[in-house]
């Protein structure tokens, strides 16, 4: 085999790639083999926020937190009826529930009840069994603190009443309701009363030890069953698993509240300050470091104003941290909530220091893990014999949670290193004696032997270590015992990219040389996206300022192209807060808005691209033509070093603009750029958690070592801005004016292309023919790079036009050996109640079949007249009848009609109600006794079945929920004398002609292959596109300048269009899929 080279776009849901063949001699790409795609979803929902799991995850909770409480109340119902505390179902019992159950609890709390009225005091007391406060889960930002608020009034009235349950009885009498609810909104939030499980437990108490005298049949255990088992019976939480030290592996992460912990993130902020002064940044000496980390390890919260003053900086100076805005540095927040500050001291004010470390350890533990205040008062008062007052001030305290990235032994060490010299985490790392023991560093895990192909990403030791969380227990399945990549997006990105280069490898056999690019961080957190999104806004918010500006001056037409005018606006305004106040950095000459857009003023590049190859608008600034001719290649200090500019006046003028441009004005400028980065240490290590994880995965093909002993980079980063400007100047672009074309997935093979071709070599040229050419603008630089390779362009643009992209298909599993394994959700969130056929609800039934309970807020004026309830019904439409008032537009009448629900909600109390749908495909779900308890609308469809019968194709659809339960009617019952064609997914590849409905036969050579986007088999049909086709395809349907159209295609028409399902493979080849065949 011959020697190649393979190169990837890498992006949230596709992989471009490409394979070049190396000359022998020069390690150069000297043919172009193979191009290709590989189109997947990013796991993500519609909003690409949440991944699809998380969406599905807190109904499902919701729903099993439900199912439990009707399980423990069906358990109680038969445990009363055992214990004959429950007369049978039937007259009997309908009488006993008619009764006021909070009478009966005041009565038998009193007095001698019968049998079945303590029965109902208990059911009644089962459905309202008081708030269980915990520990671990309570947080400080939702309602705990007012529930306690509440709690603590209650315990106070509840002194004059016997019971909880009397307590409600004696509200009912004076008329007071007895619903626990929140009164007020925001600030005025709160609760009348709130009662807490102790409460209810001790009316239990209380109520069983008084009844057990008139009837010997309360027997203890029967008192343990009742108690214990079924009515106040609560779940232990399931341990988190911390995940594994990214060092040694088999060792837990050591948790935030840990004292080593807090110290290593104080040391790693210190060590990340920089103080800039004069546009020089420079780390913070062991001395001063010394007393940072001393004040913020005792838990003193250090303002910014007193760092200054600490550091003793000038009016002019700047803290990289601060600028950057970091409100405040890390503090020792243990130390600040036990031993706390003088003004407020802790609770451990005088006996922290007194402790063992051992003990304190204990301490942090018991105040993390415990999760109710009696067991850590418990352990408290037995253990150090504390005050009742420092129990109570302890109980209080809630410590960091999380873990950081190592075991308690790692930490400690990278302590002591971080400690004793200016050092960061990375140099830490290659110092500590404990890790100099494991043959590893921060930044290097990879094993002596490289592997013959990529196994499943979690079994590369690694991205073992990067991974973290996986339990180690060879009895779990492969993923939880090896753990995964939280991230979905990159989970799966992963999953594909092993794909894709294990067929490469199949069959090129193994690259001497892989080059990947990654344009974008895909590690965003639901935070991340939103700041995103509002600096969106902002950018457009400014874009729409700067062409309302530009109109009143008469100096852009509306709907005129703007060019370069708002970058220009943008530089313009950087340089003064006034108009007055824009001058050129380099002669001080004003600025005015009319000569701003006139060729007498141009943008420059303050450090020569021809130098820096930097582009971004960090080194961009204006600059009259004259200047800018002057100024040439040279970067500012050097042009005043020979007397084109004043030095001093230059420095004055832009000191201040943004800190990453002032210092570009320097007399040292190139020198400070070359010592913070080179060129090709940008060009070559890119960051972002993907390229990180891919980069380690790749490289784990290659030996640690060549044969000759050394160390070798056979696996290279690129960034995205080398290959765009590679791709502008080749030409080798699919859309019009030499623009890349997002509308077509093969634009990912295009940058693969040219990303393939990209290395060391060819950044020195462009560095060369830059230096020779000496513009500074992109365009002058490089008006035509020099080819890889004799007709590059040409070879590229052949190779792109064979392309079958290969799409990701949502097949699932609908194995009938292992339903339970079928992907997607099952079903709609909410659970219904299906309306028996009774006398009863024939009125219910001619309005539909199931019932749901929906927020007021949320309905219609239908759902109004849906409303289970008559009168509420009646009541609900009288108060809601403004909203219909003739004339109002919709927009308008929903609003009168929120309103007003929101009004009634709170006037009656009724926050959900009962709503009758009519709902035909409602699917049962059975208890463990098989009897159907409640019912669910079926989710999406999961594949359509294509059936020939009479000479005709029908469409048989299958739901996720079928696919999985195994429930779904059989094709075969439908049509008998049928035979199966093929089965069709979302994301399935099809073949098939177009068709002529005029001549009513196929169009002659329009044979393609397209994809299915969407199944809708109640309209008969699916929506299909081609397989290059890419973006918004709905919104391109729509737009009457968009070429695409979507191919609805009918179950009969794609028999008439001869259409037979077809897979692409991850190398794009076609493979026929005969029909019959699933």
């Amino acid at each position: 085999m011959g020697r190649y080279r393979f190169a990837f776009d890498l992006g949230t849901t596709s992989i471009g790639w490409a394979v070049y063949e190396l000359d022998t001699a020069t390690s150069r790409p000297v043919a172009l083999s193979r191009l290709g795609v590989r189109i997947f979803d990013d796991g993500l929902d519609a909003d690409g926020k949440t991944s699809n799991a998380a969406k599905r995850r807190q109904p499902r909770a919701q729903r099993r937190q439900i199912d439990r409480r009707l399980a423990r109340r069906n358990q109680l119902l038969k445990d009363l009826e055992n214990a004959d505390l429950m007369p049978p179902k039937g007259r009997a019992r309908d009488l006993l529930f008619n009764c006021n159950p909070y009478l009966v609890r005041s009565q038998a709390a009193f007095e001698k009840v019968s049998l079945y009225e303590l029965g109902r005091a208990f059911w009644h007391m089962s459905k309202h069994r008081g708030f269980k406060s915990n520990r671990k889960t309570d947080k400080p930002d939702d309602d705990t603190g007012l529930i306690k608020s509440a709690n603590i009034a209650l315990r106070n009235k509840l002194e004059n009443h016997r019971t909880y349950g009397s307590y409600l009885w004696s509200r009912l009498q004076s008329g007071e309701g007895v619903r626990v609810r929140a009164l007020g909104e925001n600030a005025t939030k709160h609760y009348e009363f709130y009662p807490t499980r102790n409460m209810l437990l001790h009316e239990f108490d209380t109520i069983w030890n008084l009844q057990k005298k008139y009837h010997p049949e309360l027997t203890d255990e029967l008192c343990e069953r009742l108690r214990n088992y079924t009515i106040f019976y609560q779940r232990d939480l399931k341990p988190v698993l911390p995940g594994r030290c990214t060092f040694f592996p088999t060792k837990d992460r050591l948790p935030r509240w840990h004292p080593a912990a807090q110290q290593f993130i104080i040391l790693q902020q210190l060590a990340n300050i920089r103080i800039i002064r004069d546009s020089v940044e420079k780390p913070l000496d062991q001395e001063i470091r010394t007393v940072l980390f001393d004040a913020l390890n005792s838990g003193m919260k250090l303002t910014w104003t007193k760092v200054w003053r600490i550091l003793k900086l000038g009016s002019n100076d700047e803290i990289n941290l601060q600028t950057g805005g970091l409100k405040e540095l890390h503090f020792n927040q243990v130390s600040a909530a036990l031993i706390g500050t003088v003004k407020k001291p802790g609770p451990f004010k005088e006996e922290w220091l007194t402790y063992d470390q051992t003990t304190r350890e204990d301490i942090l533990y018991k105040i993390t893990e415990s999760e109710t205040s009696e067991d850590l008062f418990d352990w408290l008062e037995k253990t150090l014999n504390l005050t009742e007052a420092q129990v109570e001030e302890i109980e209080k305290v809630r410590l960091p949670e999380g873990h950081i990235r190592f075991c308690k032994e790692v930490a400690e060490a990278l302590v002591t290193e971080m400690r004793s010299d200016t050092i960061d985490y990375s140099q830490a790392v290659l110092r500590a004696p404990i890790l100099a023991e494991v043959d590893i560093n921060h930044s290097d895990f990879r094993q002596d032997n490289g592997l013959p192909n990529l196994p499943r990403y979690n079994e590369v030791p690694v991205l073992q270590r990067m991974i973290g969380n996986g339990t180690g227990n060879l009895e779990d399945p492969t993923d939880k015992r090896l753990g995964k990549i939280t991230n979905p997006t990159v989970h799966i990105a992963l999953g594909q990219f092993r794909r894709v280069i294990n067929m490469l490898i199949h069959h090129y056999g193994k690259p001497e040389e892989i080059i990947l690019e990654s344009a974008r961080d895909l590690n965003k957190s639901p935070k991340e996206k939103d700041e995103i999104q509002k600096m969106i806004k902002f950018n457009t918010d400014r874009n729409d300022r700067f062409r309302e500006d530009l109109e009143k001056a008469d100096l852009l037409k509306p709907g005129q192209k703007v060019g370069d005018r708002f970058l220009k606006m943008r530089l313009w305004e950087e340089l003064g807060q006034t108009a007055a106040d824009r001058c050129s950095p380099f002669s001080g000459r004003q600025i005015c808005l009319t000569e701003l857009h006139t060729d007498s003023v141009e943008i420059e590049h303050i450090l020569p691209f021809a130098e820096t190859f930097d582009d971004s608008p960090a080194n961009k600034t204006l600059a009259f033509r004259d200047e800018n001719s002057k100024k040439g290649k040279l970067s500012p200090g050097d042009a005043a070093s020979i007397g084109l500019f004043d030095q001093q006046e230059m420095v004055q003028r832009t000191k201040h603009l943004p800190r990453n441009k002032a210092w570009r004005f320097l007399p040292d400028a190139m020198q400070i750029f070359e010592e913070q980065k080179s060129f090709d240490d940008r060009q070559l290590h890119a960051t972002g958690y993907l390229s990180k994880v891919v980069r380690a995965y790749s490289e784990a093909l290659f030996d640690k070592t060549d044969s000759d002993g050394k160390q070798r980079e056979h696996v290279w980063m690129l960034p995205g801005k080398m290959t765009a400007m590679l791709r502008h100047r080749w030409a080798v672009n699919l859309g019009d004016h030499n623009r890349k074309d997002r509308s077509d997935h093969r634009h990912h093979a295009v940058d693969a292309a040219v990303i393939g071709v990209i290395d060391r070599a060819m950044i020195k040229r462009l560095q060369d023919n830059a230096k020779t050419i000496g513009a500074q603008t992109l365009s002058r630089v490089l008006p035509s790079p020099p080819e890889p390779f004799p007709d590059f362009r040409n070879t590229v643009m052949m190779a792109v036009n064979n392309i079958n992209v290969s799409h990701r298909a949502k097949h699932g599993s609908a194995d009938p050996i292992k339903p339970s394994k079928t992907s997607g959700r099952l079903h709609e969130d909410t659970a219904m109640g299906l309306i028996r056929d009774l006398p009863e609800n024939q009125a219910d039934l001619t309005i539909g079949n199931v019932v749901v309970r929906k927020p007021t807020t949320s309905l219609s004026e239908k759902e109004i007249k849906q409303i289970r309830d008559p009168k509420l019904r009646l009541d609900l439409e009288n108060a809601t009848k403004p909203a219909g008032k003739a004339g109002l537009k919709k927009t308008e009448a929903d609003k009168i009609r929120l309103s007003l629900l929101a009004s009634w909600a709170n006037k009656t109390g009724n926050h959900r109600l009962r709503i009758i749908k009519a709902e035909a495909s409602a699917t049962p779900v059975y208890n463990k006794a098989g009897e159907p308890y409640k019912f669910y609308a079926p989710g999406e469809v999961h594949s359509v079945d294509i059936i020939e019968s009479d000479n005709r194709w029908h469409g048989h659809a299958l739901t996720v929920w079928d696919a999985n339960a195994g429930q779904a009617k059989k094709w075969l019952d439908i049509w008998p004398q049928g035979r199966f064609v093929m089965r069709l997914h979302k994301g399935d590849t099809i073949q098939l002609f177009d068709w002529d409905d005029d001549r009513g036969e196929i169009v002659s050579g329009s044979n393609a292959v397209k994809r299915v986007v969407r199944l809708a088999p109640s309209n008969n049909r699916i929506y299909l596109c081609g397989i290059n086709d890419a973006g918004k395809l709905n919104d391109r349907h729509n737009d009457k300048t968009d070429i695409f159209r979507w191919d609805l295609a009918g179950f009969e028409k794609q028999r008439l269009r001869r259409a037979r399902r077809v897979r692409v493979d991850e190398l794009g080849r076609l493979h026929t899929i005969p029909h019959g065949k699933v």
